[in-house]
């Protein structure tokens, strides 16, 4: 008796059909990937300042000794031990520097009289402003900072509180 083989296996025209439908998946997800990342870096950038800013602020307060936070119009900023407490770098003293991820920037900060504050031993701030923070798609989040307090505060560009 003979039996006969039956081979099981996709033709390929199934093959070519279930190709097709996972590029046009592909193609329609990875749009939308790159907003989602892009807003995730802008998000990400946002707790990274604030949390830098947070320790420049509790290590002034348990250290006794004035941090220097200085940013300039572009997409890094510096932490600086002011050892000698006169509100500005001077050579030897230590510091960090901190890059915003790639495509993240600061347009700046609105109240602030000069790219720099000081962060005082009892943890408030010699100015207030707001640091507005942008991506490459000119989506915005804003981080307030509140002189008196050292409190941080991060809204999105409509207004409402956003995490940080």
């Amino acid at each position: 008796m003979k039996h006969r083989s039956r081979q099981r296996g996709f033709s390929l025209v199934e093959v070519m059909v279930v190709t097709v439908v996972v590029g046009l998946t592909l193609a329609a997800g990875v749009p939308a990937f790159a907003r989602f990342s892009q807003t995730a870096r802008l998000d990400g950038a946002a707790r990274q300042m604030v949390g830098h800013f947070r320790l420049a602020r509790q290590k002034a307060v348990a250290e006794g000794t004035p941090y220097i936070f200085l940013w300039w119009y572009s997409n890094w900023y510096y932490l600086i031990k002011d050892n000698d407490r006169n509100g500005f770098y001077t050579s030897g003293e230590p510091f960090t520097l901190y890059w915003f991820p790639q495509g993240i920037w600061t347009s700046g900060g609105d109240g602030f009289d000069s790219p720099w504050m000081v962060i005082r031993p009892n943890g408030s701030c010699s100015e207030s402003g707001t640091f507005t923070l942008q991506n490459a798609r000119g989506n915005t989040l804003n981080l307030t900072l509140i002189g008196p307090t050292g409190q941080v505060l991060v809204t999105r560009e409509d207004g409402h509180e956003a995490g940080g």
